[in-house]
């Protein structure tokens, strides 16, 4: 899923530029936002603000250290949608190792997917943490 939404996003940036790019960062933004407004409590809304800074911490992580290696890789220099997916998959995986079981449990509980199947509530899980991600981005780049 996450090589696709990578592939897609490569794809369709160039296509639709500034539209696309204003678009998603509104929707992530807002997406960030509908957490903040759900969460009921302070320990909630305590998680949503640990997990900013640990995307953001893990989006500064992989910009210095992971795609640089992928550009050295890549023959024009230039991610591409799969290198792209491995960049998104490494800052994945930097928030989940800080979130933690109980934290994405947590996590579950506030987007009422607590008790879905395993990977329904783990792709909502991962889609909230991808969002994160998104937004952590946006702001690192100054995209408004």
């Amino acid at each position: 899923m996450q090589e696709f939404l990578a592939t897609l996003l490569a794809q369709s940036l160039p296509v639709l530029g500034a539209l696309v790019c204003a678009a998603a960062t509104w929707a992530l933004l807002a997406g960030a936002a509908w957490l903040r407004a759900r969460a009921k409590t302070d320990e909630a809304r305590e998680l949503i603000d640990r997990c900013a800074t640990w995307a953001a911490g893990a989006v500064v992580a992989v910009e210095r250290v992971v795609v640089p290696s992928l550009q050295r890789d890549a023959a024009t220099g230039k991610l591409t949608g799969e290198s792209g997916g491995r960049a998104l998959g490494a800052a994945l995986e930097a928030l989940r190792a800080q979130l933690g079981p109980a934290g994405e449990a947590q996590l579950a509980r506030l987007l009422g997917v607590a008790s879905a199947t395993g990977p329904e509530r783990q792709a909502a899980v991962e889609r909230a943490l991808i969002g994160m991600l998104e937004t952590a981005l946006s702001e690192a780049r100054g995209v408004e």
